[in-house]
């Protein structure tokens, strides 16, 4: 088996962590909507969405790098 066969396996993978990671990013987005948190914990929110958003876009580019090694 190549390593791009068994890579490109692992693709459906990858669209379903950055489906999960959109997923909890909505949800911290409605809690830092919420009037009654405090700064320190809507900017505490805005750290783990932009953790969620850099995790999206390493599988990302991994997707992206298989597609172009064809």
């Amino acid at each position: 088996m190549s390593v791009i066969y068994a890579h490109r396996n692992r693709i459906p993978f990858r669209i379903t962590a950055i489906m999960d990671n959109l997923v909890e990013m909505e949800g911290l987005a409605m809690q830092a909507a919420n009037d009654m948190l405090g700064e320190d914990e809507q900017g505490f929110i805005g750290e783990q969405i932009k953790k969620f958003g850099a995790d999206i876009n390493d599988n990302s580019l991994f997707c992206d790098k298989l597609r172009s090694a064809n």
